[in-house]
């Protein structure tokens, strides 16, 4: 009930107030004029009959109100609920998806040092020759892939003067690629070894390093001698290095059983 129909109640009462106040003229005979005691009598009656309605009339629109707007939030606190509910499943699928990424990344520092090595140890070593005589020539050079022409070239006269080439040997340019003696040994079966400027250390070799000594390890003999650019040139100081290198290599390729120094 509207506040409209409120107010149309009010206007009849008031009307019916009116007709049982004032006794209408053309009744004057038929009935004895009310006292003024009986007037107030009705007076107040008609007030709390006024009032009862117009309680009754409040307390139902009051009513009418209180249903239509529990109709109203009914609607809203569900859909909040569902909101609620679709919005804790999707933060829930956010944190599930964050836990598997951490898992993904956050390896130990360990494993993911364990599985680089295990994959370089995996990967073919790179060099140059044909490795028929398994003869391991090492070196380090950042500036070349393997060797400047200059240094290939002073190794070649010395490998001819063993009667040798570089389809015999393997050479590995260690500053390409770190590389241990085990991955070596595993793929390239080296007999013999010449280290110029880089010592056994420099792939994990547990032996000594001495100059122009004969060594053996693991049934690999080998030399180390000064880097190609020091025995390059024709100074008196690179023919001394070149000749004792000389004797180590004639000891090493010449002799039919070349055995390591004492």
């Amino acid at each position: 009930m509207s506040l409209k129909d409120l107010q149309l109640n009010n206007i009849m009462i008031a009307g019916l107030y009116r007709n049982v106040l004032v006794a209408p003229e053309n009744d004057t005979d038929a009935r004895p004029r009310q006292t003024a005691k009986e007037q107030l009598s009705v007076r107040e009656q008609a007030v709390h009959d006024t009032q009862e309605i117009s309680k009754s009339t409040a307390n139902n629109v009051l009513q009418q109100t209180i249903a239509e707007t529990e109709n109203i939030s009914q609607p809203v606190m569900a859909q909040d609920g569902k909101n609620a509910r679709e919005a804790g499943r999707e933060t829930e699928n956010i944190l599930q998806e964050a836990d598997r990424q951490t898992a993904n990344i956050s390896q130990p520092a360990g494993e993911q040092a364990e599985n680089k090595m295990e994959k370089n140890e995996a990967e073919p070593i790179r060099f140059l020759g044909n490795n028929h005589s398994h003869i391991l020539i090492l070196a380090s050079d950042t500036q070349h892939a393997f060797l400047p022409e200059e240094h290939l070239a002073l190794l070649i006269k010395m490998l001819e003067a063993c009667k040798l080439n570089t389809g015999d040997t393997a050479i590995v340019n260690l500053a390409t690629r770190p590389l241990t003696y085990p991955q070596l040994k595993d793929q390239l079966r080296p007999q013999k070894a010449l280290f110029f400027g880089v010592g056994p250390d420099a792939i994990k070799m547990p032996v000594e390093s001495a100059l122009f000594h004969i060594g053996s390890f693991d049934d690999c003999l080998y030399v180390c001698a000064p880097s190609l650019g020091e025995l390059n040139g024709n100074f008196a100081e690179a023919k001394a290095l070149k000749a004792r290198l000389w004797t180590s290599l004639q000891q090493l390729f010449l002799q039919k059983n070349p055995v390591p120094d004492a």
